[in-house]
C-alpha cells in the first residue's frame, strides 16, 4: 500500500513516538512511500542530524536498534518549516507529492498550562492558528488529518466521559491551553465538512514515560507531573527542612498513560473510520496515591494531603501555591470523572493492562537520574548525531 505520512512535532515527545512506530511499517515494505517530518528551524540544529540522533541513542527502542540508520533515514524526508509560515502551501507542495494519499499526524504546538493574558495569546497563536494555517497549507492533498488533542480539552466536568464530548462542550476550562484545544477540535471538524478533508481527534491524557517497550522509563519531557516531582526533589535538595500541606481532592484522581501506547492508538487509530478518541487508562489514579509515590520517589517526606487549602501558609507553601501549586492545583482538586475506554480497549485490545501506579517511582527516577534536565536527554542526541557524522 502507497501512503505518504506528515508528522508535526516529531522532535517532541510524543511526535518522535508517532516517527518510532510508524517506520517498521516502511522499512520492513509493509508501506510504500515516504515519512515527511515538518522541523520548525532553529539556529545551530541541523533537522537531519537531529533526527539520525533520535533513531541512534541509548533510548531508542529496542526495535529499531537493529536496524541500519541510514536505511531507516531512506524512508524519511525532512521539510524545515513552521506550521505558521505563509509559503507553507507551496513548501509541502514541493516536497510531497500530491497523487499519494497522505496521512497527517498534527502534535506540534505549546503546552503552556499558566493562566493570564501571556499564556493565552501564547496558545492562540501556536495552536489555534498555526492549526488553522496548517490545514488551509493542505488544501490541494487527499488526505486524513489527525489532530493531537488532549482529554482534557473536555473542560471541567464530572461522571463519565465520552470520546464525543463536542457533543456537548464545556464552558469551564482549567486555562487556556485547555481551551484552546477544544476550540481547535471545533475549527477542524467545520473545516474537514467544508473541505471534505477526513478528521480525526486523538486525545491523551497525562503523557508519561515509555512503559511498554524498551529501553522503558524514557522521557525527553520533564514537564507536567515531572515538573511536579521536580519542584519538590529541588526543595529536597536545599534541605530547608520546611512541611507542607498538599490541597488534593481525595475523591478525586489523574488519569496517566505512557507515550508508547499514546503512540500505538494513534497509529491504531488511524486505520479506523472513528472521529474521535480518548487515549486514556481504564481508570485514573487517586491524587494521593500518585504524587505519595513522585515523593517518595524525589526522597521529599515532609508532607501531608489535605482537603481544603490552609489559610495560614508558611515558607514553603507559600512558594509552592504561587507556583506549581497555582499551575496544578486546579487538575489536583477538581470533581471526580472518568472516561468511556469502550472503544479504545476494542482498538487496543491485544496490549496487557499498564500497571502505572506501580511504575510511577521508575519513571520518576529516571528524570532524577537525570536531574530534571531536558539538556541531558539532548546531550546523548548530540553524541550520537556526532557518532553518525564522524562514521
Amino acid at each position: 500500500m502507497e501512503q505518504n505520512v506528515l508528522i508535526t512535532g516529531s522532535t517532541g515527545f510524543i511526535g518522535q513516538h508517532l516517527l518510532y512506530e510508524q517506520l517498521p511499517e516502511y522499512i520492513k515494505g509493509h508501506k510504500q512511500g515516504k515519512i515527511y517530518l515538518l522541523i520548525r528551524r532553529q539556529d545551530g540544529r541541523d533537522g537531519a542530524a537531529f533526527i539520525r540522533g533520535l533513531l541512534q541513542n541509548a533510548w531508542t527502542p529496542d526495535f529499531l536498534q537493529q536496524g541500519s540508520v541510514s536505511h531507516a533515514m531512506d524512508y524519511i524526508q525532512i521539510i524545515e518549516g513552521d506550521i505558521r509560515d505563509r509559503d507553507l502551501a507551496k513548501m509541502l507542495k514541493k516536497h510531497i507529492p500530491d497523487r499519494v494519499r497522505l496521512q497527517v499526524f498534527h502534535s506540534a504546538g505549546s503546552v503552556n498550562l499558566h493562566v493570564g493574558q501571556a499564556a493565552e495569546q501564547d496558545v492562540f497563536h501556536h495552536n489555534f492558528l498555526g492549526t488553522q494555517s496548517f490545514l488551509h497549507a493542505l488544501q490541494s492533498y487527499d488526505c486524513r488529518f489527525m489532530f493531537i488533542s488532549t482529554a482534557f480539552s473536555s473542560g471541567i466536568r464530572t461522571g463519565l466521559i465520552d470520546d464525543h464530548v463536542l457533543r456537548s462542550p464545556s464552558d469551564v476550562y482549567r486555562n487556556p491551553y485547555e481551551q484552546s484545544k477544544a476550540a481547535i477540535e471545533t475549527m477542524i471538524q467545520a473545516y474537514g465538512a467544508k473541505k471534505q478533508m477526513a478528521i480525526q481527534i486523538a486525545r491523551p491524557s497525562v503523557v508519561v514515560g515509555r512503559l511498554l517497550t524498551a529501553p522503558l522509563y524514557y522521557t525527553s519531557k520533564f514537564d507536567v507531573i515531572y515538573g511536579w516531582g521536580r519542584f519538590f526533589w529541588m526543595m529536597k535538595e536545599k534541605n530547608t527542612g520546611d512541611g507542607i500541606r498538599i490541597h488534593i481532592n481525595p475523591s478525586s484522581g489523574m488519569n496517566i498513560v505512557p507515550v508508547d501506547y499514546v503512540a500505538k492508538a494513534c497509529l491504531r487509530l488511524s486505520r479506523t473510520n472513528r472521529s474521535q478518541l480518548n487515549i486514556v487508562q481504564t481508570q485514573s489514579i487517586h491524587h494521593a496515591e500518585y504524587l505519595s509515590r513522585i515523593l517518595d520517589a524525589v526522597g521529599f517526606t515532609n508532607y501531608a494531603f489535605v482537603d481544603k487549602k490552609p489559610i495560614d501558609l508558611k515558607g514553603l507553601e507559600k512558594i509552592y501555591y504561587r507556583s506549581v501549586g497555582s499551575i496544578f492545583s486546579p487538575y489536583l482538586t477538581g470533581p471526580c470523572y472518568e472516561y468511556d475506554t469502550s472503544a479504545l480497549n476494542q482498538i487496543m485490545a491485544d496490549i496487557p493492562p499498564i500497571d502505572i501506579p506501580a511504575s510511577i517511582e521508575a519513571l520518576l527516577q529516571f528524570a532524577v537520574a537525570h536531574h530534571f534536565e531536558e539538556q541531558q536527554i539532548h546531550a546523548a542526541w548530540s553524541r550520537a548525531q556526532a557518532a553518525c557524522h564522524g562514521s
